[in-house]
């Protein structure tokens, strides 16, 4: 893992400190397929009526249902033993299909049976289905060993329980996290809704917000193929997980403050540490988070280094498990006319 801690400016007029930004990055190595982690998985798939209409405009072509288990199905063969799968469905309410176990040769049989014995019920209860998501696997053991996922698939928008704005419809997901599971979100379908507005397709504003508020990812799926790559993406992205429960700890030096964090990620403050949640973190991916500190104004300029913050990486690597990386970020207070004045 490659950590840098950085200011925008280091050398600091003291008494005019101005806004002075924290921009901490996280890179994560690549991942080998043998040392990757195992994966538990929810698949939550939308069994609502508009689910049984032809995918495409082609003549015989198969429904949106047909094509969600066809992929749901290749999702699981392409998984290993040591992965853990399970499924809900949602319509008028959500149902779990299968809890999350172990992929054995008679489960692997179960699942795929009961991915094929799907039906098409009624309403678009979407808020129900991720919450039973994340219900099912709240079932399974969370530790930094296994990478957690609920993959939430649609082609609406909710019709059913909670619903309205998406501020409402992600707020009530929202509460339900454990900081832990990311839901990825898939939307399928060539027509599309802006902001709840319409009908005859799903919302990408909202299930973007789902994803993004979560951790996850969000996919747009069209066609035949569509949904087969969606799942396909989800699956490569979650074996190339190089990192999870990874998080940034700053803490200020002294009289320094944390005036604002810029990143969406969940943020929480204690005892004057900011601490930024960046969950898993895939091979070759960097991160970046940046905060603005607020610096006190001194008498006159210092002849040493000054601490701006201690940073602290830690989180549970896929090829060294647990770690932990401190990095101090120093500045200098000087003269007006030795100040840094750009970024």
């Amino acid at each position: 893992m490659k950590i840098a801690a950085r200011l925008d400016r280091r050398k600091i007029n003291h008494n005019e400190p101005g806004d002075v930004h924290l921009m901490v990055s996280v890179e994560a190595p690549e991942v080998e397929e043998a040392k990757r982690k195992p994966i538990d998985a929810v698949l939550v798939i939308d069994v609502s009526t508009s689910m049984n209409e032809a995918a495409t405009a082609l003549p015989n072509s198969p429904t949106k249902l047909a094509l969600a288990k066809d992929a749901a199905a290749r999702f699981v063969q392409n998984l290993t033993a040591k992965d853990r799968v399970g499924l809900v469905v949602y319509s008028d309410d959500a149902q779990i299909v299968a809890p999350v176990g172990p992929l054995t040769s008679e489960r692997r049989a179960t699942l795929a049976e009961r991915i094929g014995h799907l039906k098409v019920v009624n309403g678009t209860n979407l808020v129900d289905g991720a919450l039973r998501g994340l219900r099912c696997m709240a079932e399974c053991p969370a530790d930094g060993d296994r990478v957690r996922r609920v993959i939430l698939f649609t082609d609406g928008l909710p019709t059913v329980g909670i619903r309205g704005s998406n501020d409402i419809v992600v707020r009530a997901i929202a509460e339900r996290l454990d900081g832990k599971t990311p839901i990825t979100t898939i939307g399928f379908g060539e027509r599309v809704v802006e902001s709840g507005q319409g009908s005859g397709g799903y919302d990408p504003v909202l299930l973007t917000a789902i994803a993004e508020r979560s951790g996850g990812g969000f996919y747009h799926a069209e066609g035949m193929d569509g949904i087969l790559g969606a799942f396909a993406l989800e699956l490569g992205a979650l074996r190339s997980v190089a990192a999870t429960d990874v998080r940034v700890a700053i803490t200020p030096g002294s009289d320094i403050t944390v005036a604002k964090a810029y990143n969406d990620r969940p943020t929480s403050a204690k005892d004057g540490t900011t601490v930024v949640e960046l969950g898993q973190l895939y091979g070759g991916e960097t991160q970046h988070i940046v905060v603005k500190l607020q610096l006190p104004k001194r008498e006159k300029a210092f002849p040493r280094d000054t601490l701006a913050a201690k940073v602290v990486v830690s989180g549970v690597s896929t090829a060294s498990g647990a770690f932990q990386d401190e990095q101090r970020v120093e500045f200098r207070y000087v003269e007006a006319s030795e100040a840094d004045t750009k970024p």
